[in-house]
């Protein structure tokens, strides 16, 4: 799970702050951060029974967890499976920018780049200092990466840069920065979440043509608009309806709101 104690935070901290108690399930590929939680919520002398953490899978643990009827409200972070740039953490962030949408007239320059940054990325052992990128949590998200680049291939797209394994010889989940150019908005690199270091770059002609293409698609994504003079770029219509998409696509996590017990 991509940042593991801050989307634990969110929903823990309220929950006890109103006065419940809490049993916190973390992700199968993450429980160490919410153990360690555990231990510093006992050094801070929150009472035994108050605040819990049950590891497992979420077959078994979650689905446990998600039955019981003692479990009054429920908040999760998950695809739909479940109800600051592409290459940070290694492109697993729920909020990692996977599609640059951008006018033919500047692609190139643009494409060109971002290839220059991309080939800048060290990637290697999170505990060196020089690295700027470490592995993939996983040997099945590995494979899911891996899997990816080759059907953006198969589609039609092109690879800028990266495109497959990095350090085999250490036995870690290391895959290249990846920037593919000439996709469009059927292929699956740009429907679908990655959750892997690949950025697909899209071109389009014109601003209704670049407000479409982000709305296309079956997930809430999180935008980022970056322009030198929106006024000018964009009619008013057309950016009125931006600032409205980005307030209804914002939402990037699964989460079952109910309100919080209040202690009697």
């Amino acid at each position: 799970m991509e940042l593991p104690a801050l989307h634990a935070a969110w929903k823990f901290a309220p929950a006890l702050a109103a006065g419940n108690s809490v049993t916190l399930k973390p992700a199968e590929q993450s429980p160490y951060t919410a153990l360690r939680i555990a231990e510093l919520a006992v050094e801070a002398g929150i009472p035994a029974g108050v605040f819990n953490v049950l590891s497992g899978y979420g077959e078994t643990a979650g689905q446990a967890l998600g039955r019981h009827m003692d479990v009054d409200c429920l908040a999760f972070t998950g695809s739909t499976g479940v109800a600051a740039g592409i290459f940070s953490n290694a492109g697993q962030v729920c909020n990692a920018g996977s599609r640059v949408v951008v006018q033919d007239g500047i692609k190139d320059k643009l494409l060109e780049k971002v290839v220059e940054k991309a080939r800048e990325i060290v990637v290697g052992d999170p505990f060196d200092a020089a690295t700027k990128m470490g592995p993939l949590v996983s040997a099945e998200q590995y494979e899911r990466v891996l899997s990816y680049m080759e059907t953006g291939l198969e589609q039609g797209a092109t690879i800028a840069t990266g495109g497959g394994k990095l350090n085999e010889e250490t036995g870690g989940y290391y895959v290249a920065p990846t920037i593919f150019d000439n996709v469009n908005n059927d292929m699956r690199i740009a429907r679908e979440e990655i959750f892997g270091p690949v950025l697909s770059v899209i071109s389009v002609k014109d601003a209704e043509e670049a407000v479409k293409v982000p709305n296309d698609t079956d997930f809430g994504m999180m935008p980022r608009k970056s322009f030198h003079d929106a006024k000018h770029l964009f009619p008013q219509s057309i950016f009125s309806e931006m600032l409205l998409e980005t307030l209804k696509s914002s939402v990037d996590e699964a989460v079952l709101r109910c309100p919080l017990r209040r202690p009697v």
